[in-house]
């Protein structure tokens, strides 16, 4: 994945330019990701345990943050979501007492 992460990094400084692609946040941020795991594919040896700069691939995860952002029908859902789990919170406690409760039968 990091080569097609690499790929469009570079199409969109291309694309946009160099002021242009920095100026956005979310591109500096994708910058700084791909390159830490460019320098962690390429300077740490493979035998190298997950200490390090192995930690930064959870920043990847935020990312995802650019979609929500972009897409209104991902942030009705996420509403949806988030409106929703107390309930399903109810629903696995009493899920959970019907299958003890069974379960001692």
């Amino acid at each position: 994945f990091l080569a097609i992460f690499f790929v469009e990094m570079v199409l969109k400084v291309a694309g946009l330019g160099p002021w242009g692609y920095f100026s956005d946040s979310f591109n500096s941020f994708d910058f700084l990701i791909v390159m830490m795991s460019g320098a962690e594919v390429f300077l740490l040896p493979e035998d190298a345990g997950p200490e390090g700069l192995s930690a930064l691939r959870t920043f990847r995860l935020l990312r995802i943050v650019k979609l929500v952002r972009r897409f209104k029908s991902i942030q009705r859902v996420l509403k949806v979501v988030t409106t929703s789990l107390p309930s399903i919170a109810c629903f696995c406690c009493v899920l959970f007492i019907v299958a003890f409760t069974l379960a001692l039968l």
